[in-house]
């Protein structure tokens, strides 16, 4: 058996050069017997990536041939007073250890529109 070879097809990654009785593997990694190959979802890659280093397995990655996005805000938001109250409350929260107070007011601030620009201000607040 040669090098274990590792290739994203169409929304798949299929692992190839390896025998079906390979375990250890996520459950979403599956054999199909029709390619002689292990495929799984390609939003598995991380997972089935770890699996195979924990297994020793080297594997010629050419999946990872994919290009980085490049993730940013576009426009700047200010949270409203509600969600500016809210921060302030959570980092109380979170400055005494109460997790679960702080998660009730992060609750508070997010809605679906919202989300990505609040996250750049928690990001911006806690200084990560």
């Amino acid at each position: 058996m040669g090098v274990a070879s590792l290739h994203f097809v169409g929304g798949t990654l299929e692992l190839r050069g390896v025998g079906s009785e390979l375990g250890g593997l996520p459950s979403d990694c599956a054999w199909d017997p029709r390619s002689a190959c292990f495929r799984a979802p390609a939003s598995h890659y991380a997972p089935l990536v770890l699996s195979l280093k924990a297994l020793g397995l080297s594997v010629d990655d050419s999946a990872r041939a994919y290009a980085e996005l490049d993730f940013g805000l576009r426009a700047h938001k200010e949270p409203r007073p509600f969600q500016s109250e809210a921060l302030a409350q959570a980092g109380l929260a979170l400055e005494k250890t109460d997790r679960s107070a702080a998660v009730t007011y992060f609750e508070k601030l997010i809605t679906k529109d919202e989300l990505y620009p609040l996250a750049a201000v928690l990001k911006e607040r806690v200084g990560k």
